[in-house]
Formats: C-alpha cells, sequence, structure tokens
C-alpha cells in the first residue's frame, strides 16, 4: 500500500488546508499541460493519476476518521526492511567480471587454490615451520602448484636445506615463469651460490655442492649463475 501523505509531501499531523495547498501545489508542477514532449506527457499522466488517488485516499480516510498512523508504521516497516536488505547485502562481496578474469589467471598460472597458501605464509613469518609443513603435507601431490613449491622452498630455506629450497623455488618458477616474486627469490637464490660456499649440512665445498644438484651422467649443465669448477672442467 503506497503511502498517501508521502506522495503530497505532507505530514500525518497536516490540517485540511494544508493537505489541499500541497495538492494544488502538486498539480500545478506536474500538469501534463505544462509539456510538450509526448513522453513528458505521459510521465505526467501518471504522476498526476497518483497524486489525484493520493489526495481522494487522504480525505476519504479523515471523512471515515481512520487514523493515518497505519500508513506510519507501514512506512516505518519498508524502510527498516530496506535497511537490513542493504546491510545483509554489504556483508557478501560482489565479485565483477574482472575478479573472475584475475581468478581465471591464477588457475592458468598454477595458483593453487586447495589450500590457505597465507597461514603458510604466516607460519614461515613467524617461525612456526611445522605449521606451515602441516599445511603443505595436506595437499596431495597431483594438487602441488607453484605457490606450493615457493612456499615448501622458503620453508627449506628456513630450516637451511639450501639445497632443497633452491630446487623447490627453482620448480614454482618454472611451473610460473610469470611470476615476478619466485623469480626475484630464485635469482637471488643463484646469486649466493655464485661464490665459493661451504655447505654447512655436509660440509661439502660448493664445487662438490654444484656436482651433486647439477651433473647428470654424461652430461653437466651448470646451474649457478657464474659457472663453477665442475662445469667449467666438464665444457674443457
Amino acid at each position: 500500500m503506497t503511502d498517501p501523505y508521502q506522495i503530497l509531501g505532507v505530514d500525518y499531523r497536516a490540517n485540511e488546508k494544508q493537505i489541499k495547498n500541497a495538492y494544488k501545489k502538486m498539480v500545478k508542477e506536474n500538469h501534463p499541460d505544462r509539456f510538450h514532449d509526448p513522453v513528458e506527457i505521459e510521465a505526467a499522466n501518471e504522476r498526476m493519476t497518483e497524486i489525484n488517488a493520493a489526495f481522494d485516499q487522504i480525505m476519504e480516510d479523515r471523512r471515515l476518521g481512520i487514523s493515518p498512523q497505519k500508513y506510519a508504521q507501514q512506512t516505518a516497516y519498508y524502510e527498516r526492511k530496506k535497511r537490513q536488505e542493504a546491510e545483509r547485502a554489504s556483508r557478501f562481496r560482489r565479485y565483477s567480471a574482472d575478479d573472475y578474469a584475475k581468478y581465471d589467471y591464477a588457475q592458468s598460472s598454477g595458483m593453487d587454490f586447495s589450500f590457505d597458501s597465507q597461514s603458510v605464509r604466516n607460519s614461515i613469518i613467524r617461525g612456526d615451520l611445522a605449521a606451515a609443513d602441516s599445511v603443505l603435507n595436506s595437499v596431495r601431490e597431483g594438487a602441488r602448484s607453484a605457490e606450493w613449491h615457493y612456499l615448501r622452498g622458503l620453508v627449506y630455506e628456513k630450516r637451511g636445506w639450501l639445497n632443497e629450497a633452491y630446487h623447490e623455488v627453482r620448480a614454482a618458477t618454472q611451473i610460473d615463469p610469470g611470476n615476478t616474486e619466485y623469480a626475484n627469490t630464485f635469482q637471488n637464490m643463484n646469486r649466493s651460490r655464485s661464490g665459493y660456499m661451504t655447505n654447512e649440512k655436509s660440509g661439502s665445498s660448493k664445487a662438490d655442492f654444484c656436482v651433486d644438484c647439477c651433473c647428470n651422467g654424461d652430461s653437466c649443465e651448470c646451474c649457478c649463475e657464474a659457472g663453477c669448477e665442475c662445469c667449467s672442467a666438464s665444457t674443457s
């Protein structure tokens, strides 16, 4: 039911004279004779029908002694309902076409939505490597994406297992070569491997370390930016 008082723009406590004055003003402003465009004339006719019905309803209610309170209660109800619906809608994010496009790109780039990667990152930052391992280990082997390998590499690096960390991060860059975070981390690992370093875990030199990770049978492919003794020997 439409509130006739709102249509005429008058208060529920307005007297008959105020209601009639408001009605006359609305008629003057919306009369079809004021317009020339057919579309505007049609719209004015619709407004006049609404205005006349609102005025007649108010006059009839007052003649019968019906309180306008019913309109006030009804208006308050619908306004409250409208606010509730708006609040409910605001709790849910509305995804745009761009959001879905990003999701599609992420999937094609090998990002893994089967585990909470942010919680793993937070665990690594806190130094809680056991918690990070727990989440990573829950991901089945066939679902391990670039993000999974990258985070596994960070866990290994935190533990000082540099060889394992290197291979995991390299796997991440191979799955998602366009990811700058993975690429930058891999480059930094390459730089740290380019000097003559001692593997703290085994006590072997970098030459021995590089033989272990680079050479495969009769071929030897250098995995270090600056080259290393084993690779130089194999190609000379």
